[in-house]
């Protein structure tokens, strides 16, 4: 099921967009982080853009010998979906 929220947000002169704290937190946001906008159908669409994550930031996450259980697996997808 889908999850709408509407806030009225307001465009300054130079056209940034001030995203209230609500959305913020509902969408993880930080300070400096980037977000990916579409247009889609005459509406705007704010995502989280994902972050490129290097294969050297996972070292150590696969060890010989021992497998990774359930709990490591899910955790491993989720980062690398960006999920946070």
């Amino acid at each position: 099921m889908t999850q709408t929220t509407t806030t009225l947000a307001q465009v300054g002169e130079r056209g940034e967009l001030l995203i209230p704290a609500d959305i913020l937190d509902a969408l993880r946001l930080e300070d400096n982080r980037q977000v990916r906008l579409e247009l889609r159908d005459g509406e705007l669409v704010v995502r989280p853009a994902r972050e490129k994550r290097s294969f050297a930031a996972l070292e150590g996450l696969f060890r010989r010998g021992k497998g990774m259980s359930k709990e490591e697996m899910d955790d491993f997808i989720r980062t690398m979906r960006g999920d946070l």
